[in-house]
């Protein structure tokens, strides 16, 4: 479950562990193939109705290599950073400690008063987190363009020779 009971919340810095799944974050069937459980890490800093949110999310993905193609898996690790203020408040992030220059409009959430939802902003780190074009390993060599083999397995038993189709007709004179 991703939602935090902020009556619970002392004013100041709060820590505290949530823990969810594929299913529990809606990420089940897409191109994101969570292979473990997501565990996040949260620090939350209280001052009245604002809440600052910085936290590591950790879980493992199963991923298709971009240029072999073979499925691998790699650990995640992800920071997450927003800021939560209740509806009636003004969203004034000037008291809280900020120990660097992040814009407060990026990752701006509101909240009841009651609870906070981060499993939007979780599903969205991970998302995002998610290479374009992901590899099995930094140096993968790919398949065979001629015959699809592996490279990454060693030589190929075409040996990556391509023919060229212009000299085809020449190859017939060749054998004369």
């Amino acid at each position: 479950m991703m939602r935090i009971d902020i009556t619970s919340l002392t004013q100041g810095t709060n820590r505290i562990k949530l823990a969810g799944n594929a299913e529990s974050l809606d990420l089940t069937g897409g191109e994101v193939v969570l292979v473990g459980p997501v565990a996040v890490e949260l620090t939350l800093n209280v001052l009245d109705e604002n809440i600052r949110v910085d936290g590591l999310i950790r879980t493992e993905v199963a991923e298709d290599c971009s240029r072999c193609l073979a499925e691998f898996k790699r650990p995640l690790e992800v920071e997450i950073h927003l800021y939560a203020a209740g509806k009636g408040s003004r969203g004034n992030f000037d008291a809280l400690e900020v120990e660097d220059e992040r814009d407060p409009a990026e990752g701006f959430l509101t909240h009841d008063g009651r609870e906070l939802d981060l499993r939007d902003e979780v599903r969205s780190a991970i998302l995002l987190s998610s290479p374009m074009q992901p590899l099995c390993r930094p140096d993968c060599k790919g398949l065979c363009q001629e015959c699809g083999g592996n490279l990454n397995e060693g030589n190929c038993s075409c040996g990556g020779r391509r023919a060229d189709l212009r000299w085809k007709g020449l190859e017939k004179l060749r054998g004369q």
